[in-house]
């Protein structure tokens, strides 16, 4: 989202490669309920990060038990610490979450663009969200890499963004 925005205002961007971006753009996933900004800042405003990042997991589709198993794991400190940055996350992301078409202005954004998910991703919504945006963008092209997930293997992605990077 940031990119998109920043290759708007700032010629000097001349290509964009996004993974995954996370739109929700029809049907495919429950919409952001409208409150959920409110709850994310106000779960982070009275000391309760873990519960913030527990509901973002679980509305991005991680499982309860899984949760569960995450919040027991000492990497999960490290996500309570950033638990804040959830609400810029979801402050920028606007409408793009409510199962919407994606705003009819970005059609005028000539950047060329990659747009990629992986052929194994489990969330619904980002394929139909990476379909809709490389069919927006005037310049945007569409890619499916072969045996990934969200949780795309830099040995996998690494000769793609090489390749679109540095062609004529």
């Amino acid at each position: 989202m940031l990119a998109l925005h920043a290759a708007r205002r700032l010629p000097g961007i001349t290509r964009l490669a996004l993974y995954e971006p996370p739109f929700i753009v029809d049907d495919s996933y429950p919409p952001v309920p409208s409150d959920y900004l409110d709850r994310i800042k106000e779960l982070t405003a009275n000391g309760r990060p873990g519960d913030a990042v527990e509901l973002f997991l679980t509305f991005v589709g991680v499982s309860g038990e899984q949760v569960t198993q995450m919040r027991a794991e000492p990497f999960w400190r490290g996500l309570e610490a950033v638990a804040h940055t959830l609400v810029y996350d979801f402050t920028v992301m606007g409408d793009t979450q409510r199962g919407k078409p994606l705003p009819a202005n970005w059609a005028t954004l000539t950047t060329p663009a990659l747009v990629a998910d992986g052929e194994q991703t489990p969330q619904p919504y980002l394929r139909p969200a990476a379909d809709a945006l490389a069919a927006l963008l005037p310049n945007g092209r569409r890619l499916t890499v072969a045996g990934q997930d969200h949780a795309v293997a830099p040995e996998a992605i690494a000769p793609v963004l090489i390749d679109y990077f540095t062609e004529a």
